[in-house]
């Protein structure tokens, strides 16, 4: 059974994604002064390294549950509403028996654990629990077309983070401990998003014995490959303020967030897409599911190129002078994000072939070598060595997945040589803008002359290009 009409629109519902989360992120892009004013560099990497923490222990008490969703949609034999009524109550009952947990250590060792005192961890668990679920619930509206609810929800959950992040910064936290603004801020917003999920759904929490343990058995391999995902981009961050100090860790992750400007395009992108490929598998288009592919691959090779020549001007734009370093950073994070879009390629063939174990496996190894990676390069280069660290962590990623997917369906869906000269020609452009980042009318000359090269293709390609639109 398919998971989409025969009326969906890739485009239209592209572009909802797109200009959705441009807004919702820019909300959260242009409070950015105003909370590197607020906070130091030192409070910055305290709230980051937390932010880390949360990102690690939501993949945990999510059980990867949110990844079987796709799975069981497009599996014939699974009751969707059932599944969905079972899935949504294994990270609540997961969240209790945690703080049941962590609230005895405490009673019995007076101490902070992993440099968290009680109430962040507790914070850490509810924020948690209401964000997995969110997540499941999540990725439903999105395989389901459902753009409109989805972007609903994000934008709740970003206006209400940054607005009671900013009254407690303002007000209770104004003299002490910013950064628990943050850490409210993001709790309370996460919990009065997911409850209005759970409304517009009408999600009814009811375990099924064969769906729960059908969940397991999908979720748990896919489990160690999202926390093996997350690891891998939030290491980085933790082996910085082991090593280099929270005021590195702060540095650095301002660069984290800016990145954020080139992932949420990927992200919209991969939210419409997703749905499109998982049809064409379906019906074995692979004629199509290939042109389209290698002008994605073409065209988000162009947006990220564009994005590392103008970045240095984005940090100075967003932070003040103490962050400003960060620029060294965001330059090559950002081929990390076409990393990334390059490895949803081959998943997708492994999640729509059930063949969790293979996802498991080839992120697994990207993570640890780049733990590797972060280690060495932090150790020698300093902060801004875990950018490359992360970076050629994403491109194996790709790698491991494309040999592993090639295992499952030998089926060519898009052009080895067009990804392999975008990630060369991203190099390039990486070292070109390390070299010239002093140098803002030689970069921006030079983006200038390759859009017009652009433009001009475009132009005499126009007719081809309006057929795969129209397509």
């Amino acid at each position: 059974m398919s998971g989409l009409g025969k009326k969906y629109n890739i485009l239209k519902a592209a572009s909802w994604y797109t200009v959705g989360n441009i807004l919702v992120k820019g909300v959260s892009f242009f409070v950015l002064p105003i909370f590197t004013d607020l906070m130091s560099t030192t409070e910055y990497g305290i709230y980051s390294v937390y932010l880390s923490y949360v990102t690690i222990f939501e993949v945990i008490i999510l059980l990867g549950l949110s990844s079987t969703v796709r799975i069981a949609k497009f599996d014939k034999d699974v009751d969707f509403k059932k599944y969905m009524s079972t899935i949504i109550c294994i990270p609540v009952l997961l969240t209790l028996l945690g703080m049941l947990i962590i609230n005895g250590r405490f009673l019995i060792v007076n101490s902070d654990l992993l440099s968290m005192n009680l109430t962040l961890w507790n914070y850490l668990l509810v924020t948690c629990a209401f964000a997995a679920v969110a997540g499941i619930i999540g990725a439903q509206l999105v395989i389901e077309s459902r753009y409109k609810s989805y972007m609903a929800y994000s934008c709740i959950n970003t206006l209400l983070n940054v607005g009671i992040s900013l009254f407690l910064c303002y007000t209770i936290y104004r003299d002490h401990d910013i950064h628990m603004s943050r850490v409210i801020g993001q709790c309370a917003s996460g919990v009065i998003s997911c409850l209005f999920l759970l409304f517009i759904t009408r999600s009814k929490p009811v375990i099924t014995g064969v769906y729960f343990r059908q969940s397991l058995r999908w979720g748990i391999p896919l489990l160690f490959h999202t926390l093996a995902t997350i690891i891998l981009t939030q290491s980085d961050r933790i082996v910085i303020k082991y090593m280099d100090g929270y005021s590195a860790a702060g540095i650095y992750s301002i660069a984290v967030t800016l990145i954020m400007i080139p992932l949420t395009l990927h992200t919209s992108i991969e939210n419409a897409w997703a749905p499109w490929f998982y049809k064409k598998l379906e019906e074995k288009n692979y004629k199509e599911a290939y042109k389209i592919n290698n002008l994605y691959i073409i065209a988000f090779a162009f947006i990220t190129g564009c994005f590392m020549i103008v970045s240095p001007e984005i940090i100075r734009l967003f932070t003040n002078k103490d962050f400003w370093d960060s620029m060294y950073c965001l330059v090559p994070l950002s081929i990390s994000v076409f990393g990334e879009m390059l490895y949803c390629l081959p998943a997708n063939i492994e999640y729509f072939n059930k063949k969790t174990t293979f996802i498991m496996w080839g992120t697994i190894s990207a993570t640890i070598i780049n733990i590797i990676l972060d280690i060495g390069f932090v150790f020698i280069f300093g902060y801004v060595g875990a950018a490359y660290a992360t970076s050629l962590s994403k491109l194996l990623l790709f790698a491991f997945h494309y040999f592993l997917s090639k295992r499952i369906d030998r089926n060519s869906v898009f052009n080895n040589t067009v990804a392999i000269c975008s990630i060369i020609v991203l190099w390039l452009v990486n070292f070109g803008t390390i070299t010239m980042i002093e140098h803002m009318l030689i970069r921006w000359g030079v983006l200038f002359f390759f859009c017009i090269i652009v433009a001009v293709y475009c132009l005499i390609k126009k007719n081809s290009i309006m057929e795969h639109f129209k397509s």
